[in-house]
């Protein structure tokens, strides 16, 4: 049943979680997706590096990076207008990697999307500088020659992870929002943190999911919920890395875990036994040894 809700095989639920989490590696941002050439450059005629879709707000189709979405987990904007700002928190797929575009002065964009803008604009006033469009050749090389849509969706994008395994990686999201995995399904549930001030840059397949609602008073809804979360928690856990054994046991690691007092210029080292390829006795836990069902 965990699956079947997971996969979205009774339209009528409307879950969409295999949108994102494309299986069967349940990600879609892959070098799978990207089909990259010898050179590194995003095959669009075979890959999907960058896709377009009308987002929450309804409106204009945009472009995004493929496997990359807004869920509303924080604050990423202030509405549809885009010319309205506040205190955003979440810049995700919006950032910018530091290094400074010498044909604009900016940083570079991480976005695939908005760099391949970049490549194709036409305005970039470098007459006097190497350039193709508004990014110097030996960066233009890797990013695709394809036209770009006028509106595009980065803000507040992050990108789909891998579920595979899941139960033991949490706390949940990039921020840590989430202790166990029901708590995920409830953000999924409920249709995101903020539903109203991301409207502009969410996906629309984080709108909420009633059927799954009040599964305190629905059995339905109950049943539903836990054998999703089951689904996720065991469905998808591979017992030999539960149990670290080969090949995914792990030799004698030293983590570094801050500095003695008085002493920043030292590590505080912990050990990290070794674990060979017969694995532990005892399961891996769960953060903070939660069960995964834990509203």
């Amino acid at each position: 049943m965990g699956l079947s809700v997971f996969l979205d095989d009774n339209a009528n639920l409307g879950t969409h979680c295999a949108d994102c989490h494309i299986p069967p590696v349940t990600t879609g941002h892959t070098i799978l997706d990207y089909q990259p050439d010898s050179q590194g450059v995003p095959s669009l005629a075979q890959g999907e590096a960058i896709e377009f879709m009308i987002m929450g707000d309804n409106l204009e189709t945009a472009n995004y990076d493929h496997g990359m979405y807004n869920i509303g987990v924080r604050r990423s904007g202030c509405g549809p207008d885009p010319a309205i700002t506040c205190a955003a928190e979440d810049k995700g797929r919006a950032a910018t990697s530091g290094s400074v575009n010498p044909l604009t002065t900016k940083q570079f964009p991480d976005s695939l999307v908005e760099l391949t803008a970049l490549r194709g604009e036409a305005s970039c006033d470098a007459a006097t500088v190497p350039h193709v469009g508004c990014l110097p050749p030996d960066v233009a090389r890797f990013i695709p020659d394809v036209p770009i849509l006028p509106r595009r969706v980065t803000n507040g994008a992050f990108k789909a992870p891998n579920l595979r395994n899941i139960k033991y990686s949490g706390p949940y999201f990039h921020i840590g929002d989430s202790a166990t995995l029901r708590q995920v399904v409830e953000f999924y549930v409920r249709g995101g943190n903020f539903p109203n001030t991301n409207l502009h840059d969410k996906t629309v397949d984080v709108d909420g999911i009633p059927p799954l609602m009040f599964p305190e008073f629905d059995p339905t809804a109950k049943a539903y919920v836990e054998a999703l979360v089951e689904f996720l928690a065991n469905g998808l856990t591979d017992k030999r890395v539960a149990f670290e054994q080969g090949p995914f046991d792990h030799p004698q690691l030293f983590v570094p875990n801050g500095s003695p007092k008085n002493h920043p210029d030292q590590d505080v080292v912990i050990e990290v036994p070794a674990v060979g390829k017969e694995g532990r006795a005892t399961e891996l836990p769960t953060f903070l040894n939660l069960d995964p069902q834990t509203p």
